[in-house]
């Protein structure tokens, strides 16, 4: 038999991926810059039929830096992001904590059947 689960949602983990894994110490920009350079041409978001690459990603993020640059964001920023709720909402809290500035999430629903544009 399989070694015992201690908590329920391990049950809808892949085997061999454990809950105590060992991961490195960084900050989420530090990962996002790590992953979308390791694996800029492989799809990173699928969304509704749409599909984003972590190049397109990486690319998309950058801008919303020099736009959040350009506004004169930086430390002792407060910045509220209302934002739909899709899967690239958290980017630009991680691109103010970047600038220094602190994000408050203020969510509103996303129509269905629509894309964020760009």
């Amino acid at each position: 038999m399989g070694e015992e689960q201690p908590w329920p949602w391990e049950r809808s983990y892949p085997p061999g991926v454990r809950w105590d894994a060992p991961l490195a110490i960084s900050t989420l920009p530090q990962m996002f810059d790590a992953f979308t350079a390791q694996w800029g041409p492989k799809p990173a978001l699928e969304y509704r039929g749409h599909t984003i690459s972590h190049a397109e990603l990486r690319a998309a993020v950058d801008g919303v830096a020099a736009g959040l640059m350009d506004l004169g964001v930086g430390p002792g920023t407060a910045v509220a992001l209302y934002l739909p709720n899709t899967p690239t909402t958290p980017l630009p809290s991680s691109r103010c904590s970047d600038a220094g500035a602190a994000s408050c999430s203020c969510p509103r629903s996303t129509p269905s059947g629509s894309w964020p544009s760009s």
